[in-house]
């Protein structure tokens, strides 16, 4: 089962890259490249929280599902291990789920982003291209798609 939240952030990070598509000049394109790898990390960590809070509440009683959804709130620019982590605390077979897709590209594109993401926070110049980030969305989708899956 497919979260609303999910889907909804997804499309929306989905129209800002082909609106970065259109964007002819360059530099103006990086700018929005940088804005999109930020984003990019935001839908990971709303994808856990979200999904995090709704399988709670499907499987847990009421309490608990209090509980879960005040401790994931403090869930931040999550990166492989803390993904990791997330997952094995529900299931150590989502773990090993996570580290086989982490393992290659889609682990360095986690990784990537959010270190691109911390980096554009505390203003450094990072020459980040639209290509690359292009290229992190799809491993970051692709970790939003194992994560639905293991939540559902």
């Amino acid at each position: 089962m497919a979260s609303a939240a999910v889907h909804s952030e997804r499309s929306r990070v989905s129209s800002l890259f082909d609106l970065a598509a259109t964007i002819e000049d360059q530099e103006v394109q990086a700018h929005f490249a940088r804005y999109l790898a930020v984003r990019l990390c935001g839908l990971l960590e709303s994808t856990a929280k979200a999904l995090v809070s709704e399988y709670s509440k499907r499987t847990a009683n009421s309490k608990t599902a209090s509980f879960c959804a005040f401790e994931i709130n403090s869930f931040r620019n999550p990166n492989t291990e803390k993904l990791l982590a997330l997952a094995g605390r529900f299931d150590p077979d989502w773990r090993l789920q996570l580290e086989v897709l982490f393992d290659g590209r889609t682990g360095e594109a986690v990784n990537s982003i959010k270190a691109l993401r911390d980096a554009i926070a505390h203003g450094v110049n990072h020459n980040a291209s639209l290509g690359t980030v292009a290229k992190y969305r799809d491993e970051i989708f692709r970790t939003v798609e194992l994560l639905e899956r293991l939540f559902s």
